[in-house]
């Protein structure tokens, strides 16, 4: 084996597994250290970008690390600080194709098992990992141990969130943890990233040959006879689950509110443009991205306001334009709130409106399956 510098060898770690074998780990310097390596991932986002090592969104996360007394769950074992730092794609020079820290971490010595030393690991490391971060204030993500350090009985932290007021401001908010990690064989820290908020969408269709239709407005989360009186919470606590599985929602809070939809262009529904698939009405951009809750609760239950135009077919003209509004629950059975990392698309069946009652149907599907199977709500005016 070729010989190397010190401080070439210590960059060479990460990256060479072979090489790091013959390294002793009994040298506490940062130099006889093997450096924190990290992988991430999720599923598409909001805005269709993939976090992975391929590519990655352009805002800021954070890392707050723990050491462990242990390297497995049990009696006895506690938990103390170890870093809280900014987390990212090439947000460390010295990684700047990777995802790492700023600065760069290094394992502890009894976090480390290195076969060539005879040591073996004593202590790991937890790591839990959220974001986007906020610049301007307009939506917030803080992090609350939830006396995970230093605990003997230990629970798991928890996030505040708020979401911003405006679709433009808000983001899909991630967050992921990987409890118990110790270097050996040169592994990474994976990181698979949970999308924690719901995603809320509109669709509309008709199967009326006599009509077609152009929706103008859309507001979520009002009262049922009032668009400017709000029934949805903005902020709220997510905690972290074990194993990395998607996490629960509790303590909604804030001042009730709604949100509108942006719509794009003005699309005509008709039965030959919606014969298959419904269109999509909110642009890819404005997707809503809310706190999971409860949408049914007894006197305060939460609605969705729509306006559209409708138009009756004579011969090859679209005559007798009429504007209607509606107000349509949020809630149906079985599907009485939103829940983390669920996309929620209501599908508008638009008919002839004298004739027909208002109507549900309700496949929610996980947030992965954004591009294949569309989780619909179909609401039938």
């Amino acid at each position: 084996m070729k010989k190397l510098g010190i401080a070439a060898l210590v960059a060479t770690l990460v990256f060479a597994g072979s090489c790091a074998k013959s390294i002793s780990v009994k040298n506490n310097s940062d130099a006889g250290r093997q450096a924190i390596g990290f992988s991430a991932f999720t599923h598409l986002t909001k805005a269709s970008a993939i976090v992975g090592e391929g590519g990655a969104r352009n805002e800021g996360f954070k890392m707050e690390a723990f050491k462990m007394s242990g390297i497995a769950a049990g009696n006895g074992v506690t938990a103390e600080v170890f870093f809280s730092n900014p987390f990212g794609f090439g947000i460390n020079s010295a990684y700047p194709d990777s995802w790492n820290t700023d600065p760069t971490h290094y394992w502890p010595v009894t976090a480390v098992t290195d076969p060539a030393a005879e040591s073996e690991a004593t202590e790991s490391l937890s790591f839990f990992s959220y974001g986007p971060t906020s610049e301007d204030g307009k939506f917030s993500i803080t992090f609350d141990n939830n006396s995970y350090s230093g605990t003997v009985n230990r629970t798991l932290p928890k996030l505040n969130v708020s979401v911003a007021a405006l679709n433009q401001d808000q983001k899909d908010i991630l967050a992921a943890m990987a409890e118990f990690n110790y270097w050996e064989s040169n592994n990474k820290v994976n990181i698979q990233y949970n999308h924690i908020l719901s995603a809320i969408t509109f669709s509309a269709k008709t199967t009326s040959p006599d009509f077609k239709f152009i929706v103008d407005e859309i507001v979520v989360g009002v009262t049922g006879n009032d668009k400017a009186a709000g029934r949805l919470f903005p902020a709220g606590t997510y905690s972290f689950s074990a194993n990395n599985t998607k996490g629960t929602w509790s303590n909604q809070t804030g001042a009730q509110t709604y949100y509108d939809v942006p719509l794009g262009s003005a699309v005509e529904i008709t039965k030959e443009n919606t014969s298959d698939l419904s269109i999509q009405l909110n642009t890819e951009s404005g997707i809503l991205m809310l706190i999971p809750q409860q949408l049914n609760t007894t006197g305060a239950e939460a609605y969705f306001f729509v306006k559209y135009r409708s138009f009756h077919k004579n011969g090859e003209a679209w005559e007798n334009e009429k504007e209607t509004s509606k107000f349509a629950l949020l809630h149906t059975t079985g599907m009485v709130k939103w829940e983390a990392g669920k996309k929620y698309n209501y599908v508008l069946n638009l008919e002839d409106i004298d004739q027909k009652p208002i109507e549900y149907e309700v496949n929610v599907t996980n947030w992965e399956d954004w591009y294949e199977t569309s989780p619909d709500v179909d609401v039938t005016f």
